[in-house]
């Protein structure tokens, strides 16, 4: 008897799910047992379409009509990065029906840890002590140092570094080639634009952008 295999469903259907779909068939390929059942989007023009071909039946509020799946959290973009907490918890999942999926060419040391919910993509790297905290998305080629950390919800893009010691906050979106230095603290709900180089501490609700990394002009936070 073949085993049992794992259906999951991914929750929104833009960029992060389509690399999701090959980090999944890249566990498979590699022993696993997932079937990528459907993904769920608010968009209602993407409703009865397919992302690749995976079916898109409607949006995130039909997670009831998955009773026996795990759900994988492919939502998030610089649009609405600070709100994946909020739309997790009207939905009401909790964390242990969420996958953890790590690309088997990740390189994660045997002294960092993963949360629960977070998706770790291909040659990314994970060094000794460092920690990301549930639902963190790590994009392909980003670096974690030692010592590191990422707080809950908080999304790096591709080819980010994060120096040793580093203390990125919750519900972070750190843009593609962003770099910080050792031992800075980035705060909540931060934003640093593609090709930041973050220097200083950057405090919450802000977004910087540049080389060095400074606070643009009008931003809200």
């Amino acid at each position: 008897m073949s085993p049992r295999r794992t259906s999951l469903v991914m929750l929104g259907a833009g960029g992060t799910a389509l690399e999701a779909i090959d980090l999944v068939a890249a566990l498979n390929a590699r022993g696993a047992q997932f079937d990528l059942t459907a993904a769920l989007d608010d968009n209602r023009e993407r409703w009865g379409t397919r992302i690749r071909d995976v079916p898109i039946p409607g949006g995130l509020m039909r997670v009831a009509d998955f009773p026996q799946a795990l759900f994988v959290d492919t939502l998030g973009s610089t649009a609405s990065f600070r709100l994946r907490p909020g739309v997790i918890e009207r939905l009401g999942i909790p964390d242990e029906r969420f996958a953890t999926l790590v690309h088997p060419l990740a390189d994660v040391s045997s002294q960092g840890s993963i949360g629960a919910g977070s998706l770790v993509f291909p040659f990314v790297v994970v060094a000794a002590g460092a920690r990301l905290g549930r639902h963190t998305t790590v994009l392909p080629h980003s670096v974690v140092h030692h010592g590191a950390s990422l707080g809950d919800w908080t999304i790096l893009a591709s080819h980010v570094v994060l120096a040793g010691d580093v203390s990125i906050g919750t519900c972070c979106y750190l843009g593609a080639g962003a770099r910080v230095i050792q031992r800075a603290n980035v705060g909540d709900r931060s934003l640093v634009g593609m090709g930041g180089v973050v220097i200083r501490d950057v405090p919450s609700d802000v977004t910087v952008v540049g080389n060095p990394a400074r606070r643009i002009e009008g931003d809200p936070g």
